[in-house]
Formats: C-alpha cells, structure tokens, sequence
C-alpha cells in the first residue's frame, strides 16, 4: 500500500470512528439547508421531526434490499426473504439459506435471490420457488439481475452465469478473470446486451456480453478503485480513479463500447458503489462523500456536494428530482440534483444496511438496533 493510499485509509477510519457513535444512537433527523452554488460543502442542518410512514420489523438485521413501485423485497438474518406492500405489510415470507448481503432482483412476476452456491427464483405474488440451479462460487451469494427473461447471477469468483427466468433453464456461462461484486446492467434500449464490472485482479475490465450467448461484445479496462456500472439509456456510466485524486466518470457507448463522454471527479471510488440514474442525470459519490451529480449526454456538472463523510458501499437512487445515498458513518442522505442542496440527513438509530424507492417513499433496512426493521421515511420536496 502506498503512503498516501494509507494516509487515505487513516483519514476514512477518523471520520468513520467520529461519527460511529451517532449512526446506532438515538433517531436524528435533519434538513439541511445550502447555497446553490455548483460545489459546496454541506453544513450543519436544523433538528427536524421526521415520522416514518411505517415501520416493519424482519427476523434478525437485514443484510440488503430492493424496491419497486409494487413494494419491496429485503433479505434479513437467517436467510429470510421478506415481501412487503407500499404500505409496509408483510404479504409472504420464506426461508432461503445462504442468502445475504446483495440484493434481490425483481420484475412484477418474478423475486431472484443469490444464495451462497446457487441462485433461487421465487414467485413474486407468493414466495413459492419457482426453481433454483447452482452457481460456481459454493461460498458468497450472486450478485443478481433480471434482463430480458434471463435471470443473471454474477460471482466473486468471477463467473456470469445466465438463466431462463421463467424455468431455470441454463442459457450461458463465461468466466473471467476478477470478481463481479455489484449486479450487472442492463439498458431496455439495448435489449441484446448486458454488461458488468469485473473487479480486482492484473486485468479489471468493463465488458458487454450478448444476452444470448455470452459472447463479448466489447470490453473497456477499469482503474483499481472503480465503481460499480449503472446504464443510462443507451449508455454504461462507471467512476474510476487511481486509488487517490486522479479520478473521473467515464461514459462508453452501450453498443459499442466506444467513449462518449468523461468528466474529472474529485477522488476515486469503491467496487461496493453503485452509481444513479434517472431524469437524464447522472448521480455519483467518490469514496470520501462527494456527491457529482452530471447531465447523462454530456457529462457536464449540475451539481457537487461535499457531504463531509466517506462513502464505501452505498447504491445511489436518482428518484423524483432527488439523490439519495447511505454514507458509511450510517447516515441517510438526500440531495437535490439541481441545486447541490442536501435536503435530509438522517440517523435512523440504527446502521443501513440498504435503500430503495418504492412510490414517493424511500425506504431503509437498519441493522444493528433491535428489532432489525425497514422504516419509509417521506423524502423532502422543497
């Protein structure tokens, strides 16, 4: 490790044990107020009561979550896979062991599920397993999408496996070399091709596959300290740096893989972040907490926020004109896309273990108070 990458690793642990105390404390919400400049820092907010919309508790900490207009989906300890309502009641539960930190994949019929050595499909009205199969790796869950009809489940190991989402049927599978640590992507406006980001290793990559074959369409190399991917209509957007503040979002052609677009970024990223979309922007935040919020045809800047606080594993919702993003102190926070103005800082009394939108709700699975929960909080609009 280099002197400044371990200067870098001091700086993240301070600011993490200065703040450790408030992320599993009592409930503190704030709205925070700034000016609307195109960077700033963000200041200390105001107290603010902020009720949550429903409260709904799982067996053990919830350890991921996934979200859609029909409800959600959050998988807790033990391996139990939760279905909720828009209005937080449970409408099935069971059991799937091995599943854990990475998210489910949903659609409207359909709930997939990475468990330790195989992947599961669930019925998304009912929880009855529709099928399972194995995947390479027998220890970590997949990480897992829906494209297509094809269900995909990615490994540490770095195999891409890909199923019939309808029966289970084995379609393809290809092996290279580094781990898949986030879900691949997939952009309705390129329905043939799927991509992923092959992290770690001599040789990390970026590379497009043919959703019917596995084929490699294109492959684009990554930096050491990239994010995850995130598709925006017609285009694969990822943040990649050299592990200090020689960073920049890069946009490829999802067709072709060819570079669009590409605009510096203050520090470089985590595998563990997955950037945002939505609304023709572009939403990103660097390993030390600022957020870049860019135009998704141009790459030029709407806004940059200092939030203060480092940021190692969060996805990054662009929802209904807002950003929002867990830090890894525990706080929740939500940003204006336009302004740059952070409209909620939140402490929930507990330490996030995910978040997703469902409706005008953004919901958050807390770990580490008792019981483990997922509360709806109501997200600001002014």
């Amino acid at each position: 490790m280099s002197r400044r990458r371990a200067a870098a690793v001091v700086v993240l642990s301070v600011l993490t044990a200065g703040a450790a105390t408030l992320a599993f404390g009592p409930r503190v919400v704030t709205a925070v107020g700034q000016l609307t400049t195109a960077r700033h820092a963000a200041p200390i907010g105001r107290a603010l009561d902020v009720e949550s919309r429903w409260v709904t508790p799982v067996t053990g900490w919830p350890s991921s979550l996934a979200a859609d207009r029909d409800g959600a989906v959050v998988v807790a300890g033990g391996g139990e896979i939760r279905a909720l309502g828009r209005d937080g009641s449970t409408r099935w539960r069971v059991d799937v062991a091995g599943a854990g930190f990475q998210p489910p994949a949903l659609d409207r019929t359909t709930v997939i599920v990475g468990a330790a050595g195989r992947v599961v499909a669930l019925e998304r009205a009912t929880g009855a397993t529709r099928w399972e199969a194995a995947t390479p790796d027998p220890d970590a869950p997949s990480a897992v999408a829906l494209a297509g009809g094809v269900a995909l489940a990615g490994t540490e190991t770095g195999a891409l496996v890909a199923f019939d989402a309808r029966t289970g049927a084995w379609r393809w599978s290809v092996s290279h070399p580094g781990s898949i640590r986030s879900a691949p992507v997939f952009d309705p406006s390129v329905p043939d091709a799927v991509a992923a980001t092959w992290h770690g290793g001599d040789d990390p990559r970026l590379r497009s596959l043919d959703l019917a074959t596995g084929a490699v369409r294109w492959d684009a190399p990554i930096t050491g300290s990239t994010s995850a991917a995130v598709a925006a209509t017609g285009l694969v957007v990822v943040g990649e740096g050299d592990g200090h503040y020689a960073a920049r979002i890069v946009a490829r052609s999802a067709g072709d893989g060819r570079e669009v677009w590409s605009t510096p970024a203050p520090a470089s990223f985590e595998s563990g972040i997955a950037p945002g979309a939505g609304g023709g922007l572009v939403a990103v935040v660097d390993h030390f907490g600022t957020v870049t919020v860019v135009d998704a045809d141009s790459g030029a800047v709407r806004a940059q926020t200092e939030l203060g606080e480092p940021v190692l594993h969060t996805t990054v919702l662009v929802r209904q004109g807002t950003v929002a993003l867990t830090t890894h102190p525990g706080n929740v926070v939500v940003v204006d896309p336009h302004s740059g103005r952070v409209r909620l800082r939140a402490i929930l009394g507990g330490y996030p273990a995910g978040i997703a939108r469902s409706g005008p709700d953004l919901l958050v699975a807390l770990r580490l108070r008792d019981p483990g929960r997922v509360e709806a909080i109501p997200v600001p609009v002014h």
